[in-house]
C-alpha cells in the first residue's frame, strides 16, 4: 500500500492512514517481480520515494526488507482529526462517532482516525470554566463543532476563565474561585471569604466541609451576598447543599443553606 503522489509513502501512511512505526526504507510485496524470469526476485517498495525495485527472494533476514501484516477487507481511505486545546480554562471533548474524548488537563489528545466522507461532531463541555469558541471547523453551534472529513484535519477547541464567584481578600481582591470549597481548600485559619450575591439559577450547588487540616485553631468566616466587585452586599448567597465542620469553627453572614 503506497501512494505515488505522495512524496514520502512513509510519512502519508503514519499521517492520515493510521499505520504506525514506517520506516522510510524498503518493503516486501507478496508480487514475484515482473523483470525476473528466474522469478527469484520479489517486487518490493520503497517508503523513501515510492519506487518499486527487485528484491531477492533468498536474501537473509538480516539483510532483507520489512514487511506488514494487514488484514483482508474493504479499504476505507480515513483521515485523522487532531485536536488541540487552548486558554486557561478547562473542560472535556467528545466526538461522535466515539474516537476522541479529551481533557483539556490532559498532557496530549491522541489523534482519532474518521473514514473520509464521514462527518464527526466534537462537543466541547466546560468544567467551571467558559467557552471560548473553536477554530477549524466546517460550521459551529454553540459548544459543537462540525468537521467533514476528507483529508488530515486539526479543531482548536477553546476553554476561558470565568469571573470569580468568590473571593479570599488575602490573596487577591480580583481572581478567586468557582465553588465554595476550592476557597475553603486554600484558606488559612482567620481568613474571610466573600461570596457572590446569587439567585435561584445560580445558586452554590455543592457541599461544603470545613476541614483545617493541621491547623489548629481553623476558624473561618464566610460572608455572602456581594456584588461583583466583592465591595458592596446586596443580596444573599444561597447553597444548596450539606455543610459538615469536622474541625475548627465557621461564621456565616448573609448566607442561606438549603
Amino acid at each position: 500500500l503506497f501512494n505515488r503522489e505522495e512524496s514520502s509513502p512513509a510519512s502519508w501512511l503514519t499521517s492520515s492512514q493510521g499505520f504506525q512505526s514506517f520506516f522510510a526504507d524498503g518493503y516486501w510485496t507478496s508480487t514475484t517481480h515482473v523483470n525476473d524470469p528466474l522469478l527469484s526476485s520479489a517486487r518490493a517498495v520503497s517508503m523513501y520515494d515510492g519506487t518499486d525495485f527487485a528484491w531477492p527472494k533468498s536474501s537473509s533476514p538480516a539483510f532483507g526488507l520489512y514487511f506488514v501484516p494487514v488484514r483482508a477487507g474493504n479499504y476505507t481511505p480515513s483521515s485523522l482529526l487532531t485536536l488541540l486545546f487552548s486558554g486557561a480554562g478547562s473542560g472535556d471533548v467528545n466526538s461522535n462517532p466515539a474516537g476522541i474524548n479529551c481533557s483539556s488537563r490532559d498532557l496530549s489528545c491522541q489523534p482519532a482516525l474518521f473514514a473520509n466522507g464521514s462527518t464527526v461532531i466534537l462537543t466541547a463541555t466546560p468544567s467551571l470554566s467558559g467557552f471560548g469558541g473553536w477554530s477549524g471547523c466546517d460550521s459551529v453551534n454553540g459548544t459543537a463543532c462540525t468537521v467533514n472529513i476528507n483529508a488530515p484535519r486539526t479543531v482548536t477547541a477553546t476553554f476561558t476563565t470565568l469571573p470569580p464567584r468568590v473571593i479570599n481578600p488575602r490573596l487577591s481582591t480580583t481572581q478567586g474561585y468557582q465553588t465554595l470549597q476550592s476557597a475553603f481548600n486554600a484558606a488559612i485559619t482567620a481568613d474571610t471569604l466573600k461570596a457572590l450575591a446569587t439567585t435561584s439559577q445560580t445558586d452554590f450547588i455543592e457541599n461544603l466541609t470545613v476541614n483545617g487540616g493541621l491547623q489548629n485553631p481553623f476558624n473561618i468566616t464566610l460572608q455572602g451576598g456581594y456584588e461583583s466587585t466583592f465591595n458592596t452586599i446586596t443580596g444573599t448567597t444561597t447553597l444548596q447543599g450539606q455543610v459538615t465542620i469536622q474541625t475548627g469553627s465557621l461564621t456565616v453572614d448573609n448566607i442561606a443553606i438549603r
